[in-house]
């Protein structure tokens, strides 16, 4: 069996390059280039959007080794609003160019830029063709490759869900209240910890039972349930080390009866989640409170919440971003 993982990226490794114009002009002594800069800096200073853009450019006119490049220099974005008129705003612009002796008579011109930060080497390389641009790679969100035995693990993991599913489609323990029957009710969900390897548990869609008895909601009580379990025979600590994800730094200590509730961090922290289908948009918010490690699922759905309808797992204003894969058993 082959299996194939697709990392769900954010929506900004897998854009179109797309560009927005912007006002340069050029500095014919190059003596004057820092002049220019602190003053720009000043009367026109970078807007956030723009960040990604360096404030200079050398280019190379004459193919003599000794002659100097000629320098432009990035003044500001040209308004997108078409109730202005370019024309007019860069007389405004060069109006205010001539207050710098650098600068001043110096003609503007659009040149089309690149929209958005880059976020990868490739990115990079292409858009960088029209106008320099600062690049930090982030780390922590780029895509993972893994290697032949982590995705033998992957395989063995899913295996934890065979026939689970189809056993759960011949269980009919109550009336459906959302208008399923549990012969469609076929998705499940398993969890594990990957620093002991240990499948905590797997469990079943029953909406059939319960409107909200998705298989990831199932599957996150189970852990609870195991958790009030295990802390309710534990006794107080002095010190007790939180479960961190394997990423994370040292662990953090609590050294009061008060914090036992904390004592292992968040529920789900670091564990790994195996679904046949796509979680739905509640279920993807619990996994993302639960501060989950890893998702992994096999069948996506129009309405799923990590890839399909939205990314909840990469949103920029949650605090909590987590790695999602689908799967391909082949």
């Amino acid at each position: 069996m082959t299996v194939k993982c697709t990392n769900i990226l954010a929506d900004d490794y897998t854009r179109t390059f797309e560009t927005v114009d912007v006002f340069v002009a050029s500095i014919t002594d190059p003596k004057t280039a820092n002049a220019a800069i602190k003053f720009l800096a000043s009367a026109f200073p970078v807007p956030a959007s723009l960040e990604h853009l360096k404030r200079i450019r050398r280019t190379k006119t004459n193919t003599e080794a000794n002659s100097e490049p000629e320098l432009s220099v990035l003044v500001c974005p040209v308004p997108r609003d078409a109730s202005d008129d370019s024309t007019d705003v860069a007389a405004r612009v060069s109006a205010a160019l001539n207050s710098c002796p650098a600068l001043c008579n110096t003609p503007l011109r659009i040149v089309p830029v690149a929209a958005y930060p880059p976020v990868t080497r490739d990115q990079l390389r292409e858009w960088s063709a029209l106008w320099p641009l600062s690049f930090h790679e982030p780390r922590k969100e780029a895509p993972v490759v893994f290697t032949d035995a982590d995705l033998a693990e992957i395989e063995e993991n899913f295996r934890a869900l065979d026939g689970t599913a189809l056993h759960n489609s011949n269980e009919d323990n109550g009336h459906s209240n959302s208008g399923a029957t549990p012969s469609k009710l076929k998705t499940a969900a398993a969890m594990f910890d990957p620093n002991t390897h240990e499948l905590l548990c797997v469990c079943v869609d029953a909406r059939h039972i319960h409107p909200l008895h998705h298989a990831a909601m199932q599957a996150i009580a189970a852990v609870a349930q195991r958790e009030r379990a295990l802390r309710s025979s534990l006794p107080l600590p002095a010190n007790s080390a939180k479960r961190k994800s394997p990423a994370a730094a040292e662990p953090s200590m609590v050294s009061s009866a008060d914090d036992i509730a904390d004592a292992r961090g968040y529920l789900c922290t670091g564990l790994d989640v195996y679904l046949t289908r796509e979680p739905c948009v509640m279920c993807s918010m619990a996994l993302l409170h639960s501060r989950v490690r890893r998702v992994f699922y096999l069948q996506p759905r129009p309405d799923g919440g990590l890839g399909s309808a939205h990314k909840i797992h990469v949103h920029t204003q949650l605090n909590h971003k987590f790695r999602v894969f689908k799967v391909e058993l082949v």
